[in-house]
């Protein structure tokens, strides 16, 4: 999305409107949501596709640390269990 200078113009623009008082120029308004929302309507997919690739990691990152700590937890009671069964 940043590499788009239409859509970093637009950002740009709303940035300088974000503090106005009352009601933002129409025509500005209609160009910030044609070059941003004209992006994301070219764009959409591919950047859908990349998210959801980056919350499967995410959730398989999640997933190894989970079964690491059961690992540990499940050598830690190992090791008490059979320390207590030697006294």
């Amino acid at each position: 999305i940043a590499s788009d200078q239409k859509v970093l113009d637009a950002l740009g623009a709303a940035k300088a409107l974000f503090d106005i008082e009352g009601d933002a120029p129409p025509d500005i308004l209609a160009r910030l949501s044609k070059a941003a929302g004209g992006h994301i309507r070219a764009n959409g997919y591919r950047y859908r596709k990349k998210i959801n690739l980056e919350l499967a990691r995410i959730r398989r990152v999640r997933d190894l640390q989970w079964r690491g700590v059961t690992l540990v937890g499940t050598a830690i009671a190992a090791a008490l269990i059979s320390t207590f069964n030697y006294l």
